[in-house]
């Protein structure tokens, strides 16, 4: 994380995180045709993936009372990823299984571009009140590079809201967090 402070009003700030994602996905179905003919269906998926993932930031204390905020997470920028495939369907009426096995496939994760906007409001210093409103954009891609192997993913477009309020008691001393969201 770094941040420069440009003035006692404006601040921007970048912050990095690095992302790992690891799925481990197995299945088994089993379909009853007749009594004497069965179709069993046995999928295993893993995936391993890196990611490094930047969220800008800019801070406007416009005055005493109100501070203003926006952030952009631009989406993750991939390091690396692999996955393993493997499926196996055998039906009793008509043997051998039917395997398909894919080993060290090239593998993604998307993790998509998310706005926000915030206000909060200071009118003492013992209350605070903020509200902030994020956009996540709608974003679709496959996850591993063959098509036989790979899922579908699909973002929707999001919007999600917040607010919060924060009281600082004097005696005892603490302090009151309360906090409502959506969760879209």
């Amino acid at each position: 994380m770094a941040s420069y402070k440009f003035n006692n009003s404006h601040s921007f700030g970048v912050t990095l995180y690095y992302t790992a994602r690891s799925l481990i996905r197995s299945s088994q179905d089993r379909t009853f045709i007749s009594a004497n003919h069965e179709v069993i269906t046995n999928e295993e998926k893993s995936i391993k993936h890196n990611g490094l993932l930047a969220i800008l930031g800019y801070h406007w204390v416009i005055n005493k009372e109100w501070s203003l905020g926006v952030s952009a997470r631009p989406p993750a920028l991939n390091i690396s990823g692999e996955g393993d495939y493997y499926l196996a369907v055998t039906d009793t009426n008509n043997l051998p299984s039917k395997v398909t096995h894919y080993k060290n496939t090239g593998a993604t994760t998307y993790i998509p571009p998310r706005y926000a906007i915030g206000v909060g409001w200071k009118p003492s210093d013992r209350f605070t009140l903020s509200l902030d409103t994020s956009y996540t954009s709608a974003f679709q891609y496959e996850d591993m590079d063959n098509s036989d192997a790979s899922d579908f993913i699909q973002y929707v477009d999001t919007l999600n809201m917040a607010v919060g309020a924060e009281y600082k008691f004097l005696e005892p001393k603490f302090d009151l967090r309360l906090g409502f969201f959506t969760n879209n």
